[in-house]
């Protein structure tokens, strides 16, 4: 295997009568100087630093794979729970969503939580951020689904929380 130094490229480029600069004319001017000065280029070196960034950018892709996988899982799992989910939170996998769906992971767990209580549990999380009216949002579009909080089996709440850990693990990756 042997190295072309982009500059003998580049050279030979501009060498050329007409000046061209897309990827297809690189390549051939790759490729033209490797098969004119294949007995003087130097061979490749293999370097350790290249294998360990390649490891590490398929890692990352694969990681980032498995989030977006796990997102999806998690709205499969808030679809079937909570209807009207997406008008809750603007984003349905930060912070103060995260911890709604993991406190209140069923309508069930909300019976009994008046519009105060809740407002204080989601400005704790969000750091001040969502009002009493972003609370009373939540209960009315619960309210509004006319979803028999009985009716939501025990399966369904496991599966949540099981995303939500998924979720939780690779985001800490």
């Amino acid at each position: 295997m042997k190295s072309v130094n982009p500059a003998l490229a580049n050279e030979f480029r501009k060498s050329a009568p007409t000046y061209k600069k897309n990827d297809s004319y690189d390549a051939l001017a790759v490729a033209k100087v490797l098969r004119d000065m294949v007995d003087t280029l130097p061979d490749a070196k293999h370097e350790d630093i290249y294998f360990t960034i390649r490891q590490l950018t398929k890692r990352r892709d694969s990681i980032n794979k498995r989030l977006m996988i796990i997102q999806h899982q998690l709205h499969d799992q808030l679809l079937h729970v909570y209807p009207s989910y997406k008008k809750f939170f603007s984003q349905i996998c930060g912070k103060t969503a995260l911890y709604f769906w993991e406190n209140y992971p069923s309508p069930q767990h909300l019976v009994g939580v008046d519009v105060d209580t809740l407002a204080d549990d989601l400005r704790g999380a969000s750091r001040n951020a969502c009002s009493t009216k972003k609370a009373t949002q939540i209960l009315e579009l619960i309210a509004h689904d006319g979803i028999n909080i009985f009716s939501i089996r025990l399966n369904e709440i496991i599966l949540l929380r099981i995303s939500l850990q998924s979720f939780d693990i690779i985001k800490r990756i």
